[in-house]
């Protein structure tokens, strides 16, 4: 089925920053709300906590290295119990020029329940920085495991403080 899927709040802190950006590290969590339609299979219906940990490398002036951690608090629906997921991701970005940043990840994280493959997917992602503040992002997942989506893609707009 295809539809709205969940809304996601997210927030970060930086703990270390290097300047000119040569190493970050960010402490970040996320609150998933529910917004999808679960009778569709498009959502659980139920709030997700995410804490994390994301750091990223310049390699060279236009190429950036990320490896990221993550453990989600999964919301298990009425009737289902559903693990706690734990995720990385490590992946690349070119930035042709300032304001656009082109990336690629891959993902992997522990299955929701037993029984099921892990999760793997490769994600292609660009930002655009229409503003000092604001960016624009759209991005595309294609997956690599039965524990996967297919496909699936997104778009989106972020606002720092």
């Amino acid at each position: 089925d295809a539809g709205i899927g969940d809304l996601i709040l997210r927030g970060g802190y930086y703990i270390l920053e290097e300047n000119p950006g040569l190493f970050d590290l960010t402490l970040t969590g996320k609150v998933k709300f529910p917004t999808a339609d679960e009778n569709k299979g498009l959502g659980t219906g139920e709030f997700d906590e995410t804490l994390g940990l994301e750091s990223s490398k310049r390699i060279m002036k236009k190429w950036i290295l990320f490896v990221d951690f993550y453990y989600t608090f999964i919301g298990s629906p009425p009737g289902t119990t559903l693990d706690d997921r734990k995720a990385f991701d490590v992946g690349f970005s070119y930035q042709p020029i300032y304001e656009l940043t082109l990336s690629f990840f891959y993902d992997f994280s522990t299955p929701l329940l037993e029984q099921h493959s892990s999760p793997q997917d490769v994600m292609p992602y660009a930002e655009y920085k229409a503003t000092k503040r604001t960016r624009l992002f759209v991005y595309g997942l294609l997956g690599l495991s039965d524990g996967s989506s297919a496909w699936g893609g997104g778009a989106g707009a972020s606002v720092r403080f």
